[in-house]
């Protein structure tokens, strides 16, 4: 919304129902409009848009780095060691402070419609391989290896890094290569994470049970980072995912009964693309677009092609939405 140009006034509050946006956005419980302290809120309020509030866990805490941010933690990332911030009892206390701050900012609203935790998470950088240890409780990994193998689990003293594997590959056939200890690892990583993800997740539904809990910005399925959406779907209520090597399908194939709200992102391309891309999500079962506001206004006028893709949008919301809403997938 930092470049939501018109202000939130009765006018754009009516253009915005006029033209099919119904929904709005509350980032870091922050409800000012920067001229009053409560104005975004009253004034989603007021024109009855369903929001959903981002970093409702705060940032650099799910998510880490952006940009030039993560250089300088390049050779930790891919060596040995701890995530940084690590995932333990600590994040998770430090957290569920910041949320009971941000929710209790916003679940007054009778149009809250989602939490999102964070932005881009990952218990790595984004999904590029990483090879640290999710988390600092040194008892979590032997406590998780006896839960999977039983109590003749195989002892992991060592954690493997890139430099481990490096002098070993000319050395090795496939036949002697044992791949285990590594998929050891990077599957606890991923169990880890999500559980603690869940655990927010549950945290989120005791301050306000009526409103799903999740994140957005969802990367694509992969060994690193915490995107194995089989464990995802059922740690989340609510997931905004890009549709990147097929993750809206796999999420789909994961919410059999379409009961956990998906959304994806929207970038304004063309009206064609705008209309072509409505309808191509809602057949595959999203509850709607996360439109990031690039190029909607000169100044303070909406451009032309809104104007195009309104009727779509109208459409879609009021008439097909309400009855996909409640609808359950028939595959072939």
């Amino acid at each position: 919304t930092f470049q939501w140009g018109i202000g939130y006034t009765d006018a754009s509050g009516r253009w915005s129902v006029e033209h099919g946006y119904n929904g709005a956005f509350i980032d870091h419980g922050d409800i000012s409009d920067g001229s009053s302290k409560t104005g975004r809120l009253d004034w989603i309020n007021r024109f009855r848009l369903r929001f959903y509030m981002d970093h409702t866990a705060h940032k650099r805490y799910l998510h880490i780095w952006d940009g030039n941010e993560v250089k300088p933690y390049l050779d930790k990332l891919h060596a040995g060691g701890v995530r940084t911030p690590p995932v333990n009892a600590a994040m998770a206390e430090k957290l569920q402070g910041i949320m009971r701050e941000y929710i209790g900012a916003v679940k007054s609203s009778p149009y809250r419609s989602a939490y999102a935790l964070d932005d881009e998470i990952s218990w790595g950088h984004f999904v590029h391989p990483t090879m640290w240890c999710v988390t600092d409780d040194q008892a979590a990994y032997p406590k998780w290896l006896k839960e999977i193998y039983g109590p003749d689990a195989p002892k992991r003293s060592a954690w493997i890094t890139y430099e481990d594997l490096r002098p070993k590959l000319k050395e090795w056939s496939v036949g002697q290569f044992d791949a285990s200890p590594l998929m050891d690892q990077w599957t606890f990583n991923d169990s880890y994470w999500n559980n603690f993800i869940g655990r927010l997740v549950e945290y989120a539904n005791t301050l306000d049970p009526a409103t799903p809990c999740g994140f957005v910005g969802g990367q694509c399925p992969n060994a690193f980072g915490g995107y194995d959406y089989a464990k995802i779907m059922r740690k989340v209520q609510f997931i905004e995912a890009y549709n990147i090597a097929s993750s809206q399908a796999i999420v789909r194939s994961f919410n059999p009964h379409n009961a956990i709200p998906t959304v994806t992102s929207h970038f304004h391309k063309s009206a064609d693309d705008d209309i072509w891309q409505t309808w191509y999500y809602l057949a595959h079962g999203n509850r709607g677009f996360i439109g990031w506001v690039e190029g909607w206004f000169d100044g303070d006028k909406p451009k032309p092609w809104h104007e195009q893709v309104a009727p779509t949008y109208l459409e879609a919301a009021n008439k097909i939405g309400p009855l996909m809403a409640g609808a359950e997938w028939i595959h072939d």
